[in-house]
C-alpha cells in the first residue's frame, strides 16, 4: 500500500524543525508529499534501469519510507563483474527541503575497491536523474516497469 506524507514546518507551534504526518485530501484520497520549499518530490519508488553500457541490464528498486529511501539491486546485469549482487543496497537517500533525494551511492571498481559517494536524485514519472554524482551510470535512469 502506498501512502503519501506531508512535511509541515513546526515553527507556528514553537518548534524549529519539520514533522512528517500523513494527510488526506478531500474525499479521503491521500495528499501528495509536500516539502518546505513547496515543491512536490518526484515519485522515486519503483524499479529503475541503469543506462550505461558497462552496467547494462542493472535494475535498481527504490523503496520509500517517509522521508527516507533505499535502493537495492534487483538484477545486477553487467554490473555483476564489479561484484554487485541482487539485494545489495546501493542508494541511501533522504528527502531534502527542495524536493530532491540526497544521500549516498555505493561505488565499486573492477578491482573490488568500493566506497560511498554523494548523490542527489530528482525523479519524474519516467526518468530518475542524478543532478549531483561522480557516477555517470546514474545520471539518467529510465523506469524498468
Amino acid at each position: 500500500m502506498r501512502r503519501a506524507v506531508v512535511i509541515m514546518v513546526a515553527a507556528a507551534c514553537g518548534g524549529s524543525g519539520a514533522a512528517i504526518t500523513p494527510a488526506a485530501a478531500p474525499g479521503g484520497a491521500t495528499a501528495p508529499m509536500v516539502v518546505p520549499s513547496g515543491n512536490v518530490p518526484g515519485a522515486i519508488a519503483g524499479r529503475w534501469r541503469v543506462t550505461c553500457a558497462e552496467n547494462d541490464g542493472d535494475i535498481i528498486e527504490v523503496v520509500v519510507s517517509g522521508d527516507k529511501a533505499v535502493g537495492r539491486v534487483v538484477e545486477p546485469g553487467a554490473a555483476a563483474r564489479f561484484g554487485f549482487r541482487a539485494g545489495e543496497e546501493v542508494f541511501r537517500l533522504t528527502l531534502d527541503p527542495a524536493g530532491a533525494w540526497a544521500g549516498e551511492v555505493r561505488w565499486r571498481g573492477a578491482s573490488g575497491a568500493q566506497h560511498w559517494d554523494g548523490i542527489v536524485l530528482v525523479a519524474t514519472p519516467a526518468v530518475l536523474s542524478a543532478k549531483v554524482t561522480n557516477e555517470p551510470c546514474y545520471r539518467e535512469m529510465r523506469r524498468a516497469e
